[in-house]
This record gives C-alpha cells, sequence and structure tokens, in this order.
C-alpha cells in the first residue's frame, strides 16, 4: 500500500502531496481514520516526522473533539492503558515485539470489522452464530501466530 506523502513546513502547515492541497490535523486525523497510511516530511530536513505529527494531530484532536464523543472519551477514561502502549514502544529493544504488536493490532481491526459487520439489529452485540465463528477463527489464527512468532524468538 501506498502512503500519501504529506510535507510539513516551518509554519506548521501540512501540504498533502497527493491532492495538492493544505491539510490541517483534522483533516490528517480524518485520513488516518479512513485507513490512509501517510508519511510526513520535515520540507526542509527532509526528515521523517510522521510518528511525531501524528501524535501532535492525536494530542490536539484529543484535547478539542467534543466531550460526547464516546471514542474520546474512552481514550481519556484509560488513559493508563494509553501510557502502558507509549512504555512498550519506549523499552522496545527487540524485533518481536513489534511483529507480535503488528499482529495485535491486526486482530483489533479484524474484530471491529466483524463487529461492524453485525446486524444492526444486535444493539451493537455480535451476536450471530457466522460473526461468532469468524471471531473465533481468527482468534485460533491469531494464537498460532503468536506461537510461531515466539518459537523464532526464543529457539
Amino acid at each position: 500500500m501506498n502512503k500519501v506523502l504529506i510535507k510539513k513546513y516551518i509554519n506548521r502547515r501540512l501540504y498533502n502531496m497527493s491532492s495538492g492541497c493544505y491539510i490541517v490535523y483534522n483533516d490528517l486525523i480524518k485520513m488516518i481514520k479512513e485507513g490512509i497510511k501517510v508519511k510526513i516530511v520535515d520540507v526542509q530536513s527532509e526528515v521523517d516526522i510522521t510518528v511525531t505529527t501524528v501524535l501532535h494531530a492525536l494530542a490536539e484532536y484529543l484535547n478539542h473533539k467534543d466531550s460526547n464523543n464516546s471514542n474520546v472519551n474512552a481514550i481519556k477514561d484509560n488513559s493508563d492503558v494509553v501510557q502502558e502502549v507509549v512504555e512498550i514502544i519506549l523499552n522496545n529493544e527487540n524485533y518481536w515485539i513489534t511483529e507480535y504488536s503488528k499482529l495485535i493490532i491486526n486482530y483489533l481491526k479484524e474484530v471491529q470489522r466483524i463487529y461492524k459487520s453485525s446486524d444492526k439489529k444486535s444493539y451493537g452485540h455480535i451476536d450471530s452464530f457466522t460473526q461468532i465463528q469468524k471471531l473465533s477463527d481468527y482468534n485460533r489464527n491469531l494464537t498460532q501466530q503468536l506461537i510461531d512468532l515466539a518459537r523464532q524468538h526464543f529457539s
């Protein structure tokens, strides 16, 4: 998957090279929410600043978003989880932790996909046997991948 190149100028302006227009942090958050992968480069130094820019955009989004938004409130209410994720990232000295994290993130995306495809009459719950079976199959697959990853790392 190709990443959308975004250039960040000294005045904090972001220029989307694909669309040919300037964007703001909310546009960046929207792109990420839609699953669009981005690469953000400082225009002067040509250094990849994707992580710091996305984190800054996320911080602004969380601080200025409508307080009735359940996704934002869930993040704010679980700041300990966010801190644990940051701790894992900062202490990541091993390749396998990154690979493990990717597997878990893909798992969470699949759960979200199954949840979104669930019958809307179920009031947001996954209640059909087919959906539960899909999730169970995905769990088995994830478990096997994690075992294989651990074997590679520890053998």
